[in-house]
């Protein structure tokens, strides 16, 4: 019978298959991001990565929303940091750090392989 994972177990297994998700999106993409190679770096077995997501897709998507929080956080943060005083040169040097982080990302990767649509 399969070890019960604590909630703690849960959060830091979550937390480090999406961070391999995301290092290995960047590198193959979705359709060679693999479930037995995530639990092979995380070094958990596969039942237990299917307990905690039903898909690869799932998990990847998980990791999509959370770069877009990420990102949303960052925008939200610099602009209530100057409340009525951004300029014009000011939004567009903030937008523009933005697609940086957004061009050197997974995500960049994803579209440019045209794989975005399949986890939206």
């Amino acid at each position: 019978m399969p070890k019960r994972l604590t909630d703690e177990e849960r959060t830091t297994i979550r937390t480090r298959l999406k961070e391999e998700a995301e290092l290995s999106l960047s590198r193959y993409g979705l359709k060679g991001t693999t479930v037995d190679a995530l639990v092979e770096a995380v070094r958990i077995p596969k039942g237990t990565f299917y307990l905690l997501y039903p898909s690869k897709e799932l998990l990847c998507y998980e990791v999509l929303m959370d770069f877009h929080a990420t990102i949303q956080k960052r925008l939200t943060t610099q602009l209530a940091q100057n409340p009525g005083t951004i300029t014009e040169k000011t939004l567009v040097s903030l937008l523009m750090e933005l697609f940086l982080s957004v061009d050197g990302s997974f995500l960049a990767h994803l579209i440019q392989r045209k794989e975005l649509e399949v986890l939206m």
